[in-house]
């Protein structure tokens, strides 16, 4: 096998472990956090019942937003 390809796939197998290394377990608080947006997640899906989920359809509203830009300003 040719050198020069087996040290360039050795270099991106190595960055990739880097990488999944980085990656840390969440915190108590992030854990609450999460276990908040699915609580309230279930809660809305529980008040639909048997509403057609695709028709059910309707924006987000201002404090959706915040609570969305919230979540996705730590990611």
């Amino acid at each position: 096998m040719d050198r020069a390809l087996v040290k360039e796939i050795t270099k991106l197998v190595i960055s990739k472990l880097e990488e999944t290394a980085a990656i840390r377990p969440l915190t108590a608080e992030e854990i609450r956090h999460w276990n908040e947006i699915t609580c309230s997640m279930s809660a809305i899906e529980s008040r639909k019942g048997s509403v057609n989920k695709e028709t059910d359809v309707r924006p987000l509203t201002d404090q959706e937003i915040r609570h969305w830009n919230k979540i996705t300003a730590s990611m």
